[in-house]
């Protein structure tokens, strides 16, 4: 593959604002610093402006992943009505469906799924709680969260009498495949240039 031009959803060093002072004693960062400029490449962070392109496109492509595009609402697309399944058959559901090595799971895992939030990335705790919190959301599957939030949320929830679930993919699992649907997009705007989409695939190693 020969390209120059990298559109990449996440920073290139490490923190959302690209800063690099704190990075400049830092030999890892000095050697992709180097091999970025000695190759000619520009890097083009495509981030607020895909969250805002309405539909959310980070939204509609792990939908569409999930093959629950015929489910989700119009008027707030990440809510999705999904066939009855368990808290565990969805979190298995999810993993095939993203070919994930594995998925985090939290709330009672024979409770009942119907009603779904999809929120990839890593919202805003309070987006996440409040999603859940709506009375007729029964699980929301999401990128990343903090651990001592959203899933503390959920445990208080279910020991209380109102079960909730959380399912929790990883960040970049969850936002690829809104990354993947804009190819087309691209394309569109692009017709003579070759587009080539690269899975980052995760670099965890799960022990």
């Amino acid at each position: 593959m020969s390209a120059n031009l990298i559109i990449t959803h996440e920073p290139t060093f490490y923190n959302h604002q690209d800063s690099t002072d704190w990075l400049s004693h830092h030999p890892a960062y000095a050697a992709k610093r180097r091999l970025i400029e000695e190759n000619g490449l520009v890097i083009w962070r495509f981030h607020d402006y895909l969250h805002s392109l309405p539909p959310d496109s980070t939204v509609m492509g792990l939908v569409q992943a999930l093959h629950w595009e015929s489910n989700h609402s119009l008027e707030e697309p990440y809510l999705c009505n999904i066939p009855p399944m368990t808290l565990l058959e969805l979190g298995q559901w999810i993993k095939k469906r993203l070919n994930l090595p594995t998925v985090r799971v939290a709330g009672d895992l024979a409770m009942r799924c119907e009603r779904v939030a999809v929120l990839p990335g890593f919202p805003s705790a309070e987006f996440q709680i409040g999603s859940l919190g709506e009375a007729n959301v029964d699980v929301l599957v999401t990128g990343e969260i903090h651990e001592w939030e959203v899933s503390e949320y959920v445990r208080d929830a279910t020991h209380l009498g109102y079960p909730k679930g959380l399912v929790v993919i990883g960040h970049a699992a969850s936002e690829e495949p809104g990354m993947r649907r804009m190819i087309p997009w691209l394309k569109e705007r692009l017709p003579s240039v070759t587009i080539h989409f690269v899975p980052t695939g995760s670099l965890f190693h799960q022990l």
